[in-house]
């Protein structure tokens, strides 16, 4: 209930019966978590030590909701958080610290869309949002994980059946954390699926991904970690590397960060030496076009900078960067300027909004964008 009534007071949709409902919900801690929870992770407000006059601003709330009941005048999202802040505090100090929030700038939309799923092994769907805290079942009902912080956490539980495999898929927009049975934590990007056993058997400890993952592997010396996707594997015992996997990349990448990692065609999976050792800050890619593997020495951090919120383009083609910006942003980029597919950038983005990182490309690439109701339309700055 709460994170639905959450989502539709985000969105402009609550009425004033389920706003109601909101505000009484609110007064339980555990719901203050959860909403406090999304705006931070979601939106890049955050709580530090700036006090603030409750009771002026609370008036001051209180009259632009009078407003735009009675007109369509604009509320700012910061005045909308603080409408839901203010309450939740109440009588004390209100803390904030609040990164610049530009309607253009930040896209995480919340919908449908947005929220992350697990699909149980019969087809049962659970659904959350980032912050959201709840326990996760097998399907005899027992607790095998629990979310909190922006994370699943999973437990061993001996009446979970060896064959049950959960699907966790992450949104466009949004990244998370799990950790499985056996300690392997993994950080999963936007876009991204990852199929993982509930038990791990002796022998292997497999996992399937699509999309995106930042590994750190559990040691376990009688039971590799594996990870399969389009057309390529990596078989490890424990160690800490990036998986790159995307349907609509040309390409697979495995980069290692520390430790090392078998890589091979995931056609000679089953075949006895039939991978090649990757040792650090070395990336192993296989392109749809061709059955071979490729070995390079990279700077990994510009592989790794997803995890902290980064976007790091290193001659990029401007094709391949309209994908990044989709998948982060949680937009849908029009490009009607085919040739700037051709064109290639580098550059570093640290925690900003899609219009800042396309208004850096604009001052080294010749076009205009504009950005309405999530879609992103570029166009020549002639007509063609």
């Amino acid at each position: 209930m709460i994170d639905k009534l959450i989502l539709k007071y985000l969105d402009d949709t609550i009425t004033s019966e389920e706003l109601s409902q909101l505000y009484k919900l609110l007064e339980k801690p555990k719901n203050q978590i959860i909403f406090k929870n999304y705006i931070r992770y979601n939106h890049d407000i955050d709580l530090t030590l700036t006090p603030v006059n409750l009771q002026e601003d609370f008036k001051i709330i209180k009259t632009r909701i009078a407003d735009k009941k009675t007109s369509k005048g604009f509320i700012s999202p910061l005045l909308k958080y603080a409408a839901i802040i203010l309450f939740i505090i109440g009588v004390g100090y209100f803390y904030h610290q609040i990164k610049p929030f530009n309607s253009q700038g930040d896209y995480a939309n919340v919908s449908e869309h947005n929220y992350i799923t697990i699909e149980k092994q019969n087809g049962d769907i659970v659904k959350f949002i980032i912050g959201e805290s709840r326990k996760i079942t097998n399907l005899s009902g027992d607790v095998i994980g629990r979310i909190e912080d922006g994370q699943l956490k999973l437990k061993d539980n001996s009446s979970t059946k060896a064959n049950a495999f959960h699907t966790l898929t992450v949104p466009y927009g949004h990244k998370f954390k799990l950790t499985l049975t056996d300690g392997t934590r993994i950080h999963l990007n936007s876009g991204s699926s990852l199929r993982y056993p509930l038990v791990f058997n002796k022998k292997e400890r497999k996992v399937n991904l699509e999309g995106e993952a930042f590994f750190k592997v559990a040691p376990h010396e009688e039971a590799a970690f594996i990870v399969e996707s389009k057309g390529l594997f990596s078989k490890v015992l424990g160690t800490e590397f990036n998986y790159s996997a995307y349907p609509d990349d040309n390409s697979t990448d495995v980069v290692l960060v520390e430790g090392s990692v078998g890589v091979g065609l995931k056609n000679s999976l089953k075949k006895k030496n039939c991978y090649q050792i990757l040792a650090p800050s070395q990336k192993a890619t296989r392109f749809l076009s061709e059955n071979k593997i490729e070995v390079e020495e990279v700077d990994t951090k510009k592989y790794i900078a997803w995890t902290q919120g980064s976007l790091v383009f290193e001659d990029e083609d401007m094709k391949s960067i309209l994908r990044v910006l989709q998948r982060h942003y949680n937009v849908e980029v029009i490009n009607k300027y085919p040739d700037l597919e051709n064109y290639r950038f580098s550059g570093v983005f640290k925690k900003v909004g899609i219009d800042e990182v396309l208004k850096t490309i604009q001052s080294h690439t010749p076009f205009k964008f504009n950005i309405t109701d999530n879609k992103v339309t570029i166009k020549p700055l002639t007509t063609q």
